[in-house]
């Protein structure tokens, strides 16, 4: 029987201070704080931690060294960050909420990797799958719950010697609101036709760290719904790992808002990605947890909690509309702000194969197909790798049923493309593209 959790429980009678669920502060090491149904204060209870592996998406090796963030469904972290050991695997003590026995109810979490000379994972195309604590598991020994899947197990995409080989590595501090904080190092200048900015995503202690930077003088600020930080420069030479502290500087958040233009009714969400991590050539960005708004009445759309920073304002779910302009630059200092430029927002091309609803695998070269627009002079046909190198394009004439091209490009193993169609008027002019989350294949081994 397991006699210590029902004893501490015991313990934490009505006249002894409930355990504290943030700090874990009121229980010993092997157990963990947690909210009880049932129970007026947390209790002492068995813990629940996730277990997994970091590998390189191409090799299958494992990456040591790699950083895992484990969040909830809105983005907030739910543990410390764990550090993948020489065979690739980690380990994160996660806090959620009991039933009456003192079982793990259900909370749908995701995962955050990153590692040096590797992109991050979830990247712009790969679907971010979630997993759920309540699928977790009690240890023969009783003194764990487990939950380990094929969802817990992450693949990350090689920059084959990334941009830079530099770290940052240090603590913000946590928002009253808990919310997730997104920290961005950047460049004047990018290198290696990335985008200027790096972000990493901080866990619940407050800890971050930003890899693969370049030697040069680098703006970090964070980034969360509510709250602002103060912006630090740092220098760094090549390869140099340091530590960086932000804080909180105390400029309100502010709400964002203007209008799109787009046919009436029509479902759509814009949202705001901060401007020095968008890449145009994949329409790639970081977009810090809870930025986004649906598109309302008239195009209108308000996006509060806004901290102060540079972003631009972008519309790239898969929800049948494309933008055909640049996106508005935005910035926040603390005052609302009404945004002046419209993006105008179009029917897209839909995408027959592959990748018609999402990221798709195929076991050889594949046709790419797209619904013909119908009004276009031309098509131009471009496909991107996951790290944001172009590997195959085509000009194309006006088509009268839907076009097919043969893809004759790199298809390597743990790679990820993607294909996007542009229809063209007589001067070159964008009407419609494919859209930006469609048209993503991989190779099957």
């Amino acid at each position: 029987m397991r006699w210590g959790p029902i004893l501490l429980v015991a313990a934490c009678g009505s006249s002894d201070p409930p355990c504290d669920v943030d700090t874990n502060f009121g229980c010993p090491a092997e157990l963990s704080c947690s909210t009880v149904s049932g129970r007026d204060q947390p209790a002492c209870v068995t813990p629940v931690v996730v277990r997994g592996k970091i590998t390189n998406s191409a090799t299958g090796a494992a990456i040591e060294g790699a950083r895992v963030v484990a969040v909830g469904e809105d983005g907030a972290p739910l543990a410390a960050a764990a550090e993948t050991i020489f065979d690739g695997s980690y380990e994160i003590r996660v806090v959620g909420a009991r039933d009456s026995a003192e079982k793990p109810l259900s909370k749908p979490i995701r995962l955050h990797a990153a590692a040096p000379g590797y992109g991050n994972f979830p990247d712009v195309w790969r679907d971010w799958p979630s997993t759920d604590l309540v699928g977790a598991r009690l240890t023969q020994e009783m003194d764990k719950y487990v939950l380990a899947s094929t969802t817990t197990d992450v693949k990350l995409i090689a920059f084959a010697g990334g941009p830079g080989r530099g770290v940052i590595r240090g603590r913000v501090d946590r928002p009253p609101n808990g919310v997730a904080v997104t920290v961005v190092a950047e460049s004047d200048q990018s290198i290696g036709g990335r985008p200027r900015g790096v972000s990493a995503i901080a866990d619940r202690d407050g800890g971050y760290a930003l890899f693969g930077l370049p030697p040069a003088q680098l703006r970090v600020r964070a980034y969360a719904k509510g709250a602002s930080y103060g912006q630090r420069m740092i220098g760094l030479n090549t390869g140099e790992e340091t530590t960086l502290d932000l804080e909180l500087d105390g400029t309100p958040a502010a709400v964002v808002s203007g209008a799109v233009e787009i046919a009436s009714g029509a479902p759509a969400q814009v949202s705001l990605v901060v401007a020095s991590t968008w890449d145009p050539a994949s329409s790639a960005g970081d977009e810090p947890a809870g930025l986004r708004a649906s598109v309302g009445a008239g195009g209108s759309y308000s996006i509060g909690g806004v901290s102060a920073g540079q972003y631009l304002l972008v519309s790239r779910d898969a929800d049948g509309f494309v933008p055909i302009d640049e996106p508005p630059a935005v910035e926040v200092s603390g005052a609302a702000v009404t945004v002046a430029g419209r993006l105008r927002l179009v029917p897209a091309l839909t995408v027959l194969a592959p990748g018609a609803n999402g990221p798709e695998g195929v076991r050889q070269a594949p046709e790419l197909s797209w619904q013909d627009h119908g009004a276009e002079a031309s098509y131009r046909l471009e496909v991107w790798n996951a790290i944001g190198l172009r590997v195959f394009e085509r000009d194309l004439p006006a088509a009268t049923a839907p076009p097919e091209v043969g893809y004759d490009g790199p298809l390597i193993v743990g790679q990820t493309y993607r294909f996007q169609a542009r229809a063209l008027d007589p001067q070159g002019a964008l009407l419609t593209r494919t859209e930006d989350r469609r048209g993503v294949f991989y190779l099957v081994p």
